[in-house]
């Protein structure tokens, strides 16, 4: 994470949206807490939010400007599993 003390919150999104012959598509990017370096003394900003709260959020401004979404995650075993089974 050192080479990220130099980037601006402007820098960290959550989501991007891509269009590719016509198709809108949504990433989603997800990580755990217990995996990032967060809140060290190079990045006193950088944090991760609770995974399906967070992931909630960020649908909910992905979803009507995307026809397809992908989620890109390194959240675990069990992270991966609460994501399948969430409504």
């Amino acid at each position: 994470m050192y080479g990220s003390q130099y980037l601006t919150s402007d820098h960290y999104h959550p989501a991007i949206i891509g269009i590719a012959k016509g198709l809108r598509i949504g990433i989603i990017g997800l990580t755990t807490k217990q995996e990032t370096l967060l809140k060290t003394e190079e990045e006193p900003i950088l944090d991760a939010g609770e995974l399906l709260k967070s992931l909630e959020n960020t649908l909910s401004y992905v979803e009507p400007l995307a026809d397809v979404i992908i989620l890109l995650t390194h959240v675990g075993y069990n992270g991966e599993r609460d994501l399948a089974y969430a409504d």
